[in-house]
């Protein structure tokens, strides 16, 4: 008796081969994924690798400006400026960076001893720069070295922006498009509709300082504006007893404002702002105050350079050092008297002064400078 043994059919021959194809596949296909993913962890490792990187850039950044900040204006007889004041007549080209802050000395070096910018001679006083005895001296017009503006190169200290060297000039073009330079403020905070001439004049470019790192390097570069030098536009109450309020401090009205072409942009603007003071909370968002005209954000943005909403300072005697002396009793004493006699006992002859009179003496102390 023989035993058949049936045989498989000819179509199932090779389903193992088809089924370890079929797991190859699938092998590949996982292997693949887990490529993919690798390489995104790795790209996102390193862009995070990046990023810690320019934060870290950016507080040292901030670090140096509040170190050469400090540095620089620390003293009580150091003033600060625009590049603007270094700017000849109108005919003459605007400077490059107008707009870059810088530190001035009030005070003379005259054998090996710091005079203040203006003082006068005293009888106790030896090897003094003051021609003048007993009256104030404005030594930017008697020593040649200072004179028709000279004193704006010789006694300025630095330039508080990011650079490379210590020696940097605003005078000099800087190229956007070098790998060193960088512009800090741009369309995003002048706006769009400034036009190119007024975008020109207005941004601000700063060199790059690189820094080298172990395994990746990078740079930093930093700007300071003045706020003080600003008017502040933040909404104040209406005062409603003005006989109360200091006529010295009597705000700022952004409506006097006019442009060259007569057109006045906040002539409305205090009316809509006081309503919604709060949301005034820095320059960004003073635009939020005028939803009644949303054209206000494209003008606060092209006088970024003219308007703040936080303008804080210190009557800082800026040539003896120390905080100055409040006038105002004095003044409001006599307010009926249009001289005041400021002599002492003992004296031997009075010493009047009146609202118009300088202190002194010099062509642009008539109208900008102290007096009682």
């Amino acid at each position: 008796m023989h035993l058949m043994i049936p045989r498989k059919p000819f179509t199932e021959k090779g389903f193992s081969l088809v089924a370890l194809m079929m797991l190859m596949a699938l092998i590949v296909v996982v292997l693949l994924g887990v490529i993919s993913l690798s390489h995104l962890e790795s790209r996102g490792a390193k862009q995070n690798a990046h990023e810690l990187a320019a934060r870290a850039n950016a507080r040292m950044a901030l670090m140096i400006a509040m170190g050469e900040l400090q540095k620089h204006t620390g003293p009580d007889q150091r003033v600060t400026a625009k590049a603007a004041i270094l700017e000849g007549s109108d005919q003459e080209p605007p400077l490059a960076n107008r707009d870059w802050l810088g530190v001035w000395k009030t005070t003379y070096r005259h054998q090996g001893q710091d005079w203040p910018i203006i003082g006068k001679a005293s009888e106790d006083l030896e090897g003094k720069p003051y021609s003048i005895q007993g009256a104030y001296q404005d030594l930017r017009h008697s020593i040649a070295s200072l004179s028709e503006g000279r004193w704006k190169q010789e006694h300025a200290e630095t330039w508080l922006v990011s650079k490379r060297h210590r020696l940097i000039d605003p005078r000099e073009s800087l190229d956007e498009s070098s790998d060193g330079v960088v512009r800090l403020l741009g369309r995003g905070t002048l706006g769009k509709a400034m036009n190119t001439e007024d975008f020109d004049k207005s941004e601000v470019l700063v060199q790059k300082v690189q820094v080298d790192g172990a395994n990746e390097n990078g740079a930093y570069a930093w700007f300071i504006s003045d706020n003080n030098q600003k008017a502040c536009i933040a909404p104040r109450l209406e005062i409603e007893n003005t006989q109360a309020a200091l006529e010295a401090a009597p705000g700022f009205d952004p409506a006097l404002i006019v442009r060259d072409d007569g057109e006045a942009p906040y002539q409305d603007f205090m009316r809509h702002a006081r309503p919604h003071r709060d949301k005034v909370i820095s320059y960004a968002t003073a635009s939020l105050s005028q939803a009644a005209n949303p054209a206000w954000e494209d003008n606060l943005a092209q006088d970024y350079h003219h308007f703040t909403t936080y303008s804080p300072g210190l009557f800082a005697n800026s040539l003896m050092s120390g905080l100055r002396r409040d006038l105002t009793p004095l003044l409001l004493a006599h307010d009926n008297r249009e001289t005041i006699d400021l002599s002492y006992v003992g004296q031997g002859k009075p010493q009047f002064f009146s609202s118009s009179y300088p202190i002194i003496p010099g062509p642009e102390h008539g109208v900008l400078g102290p007096s009682f």
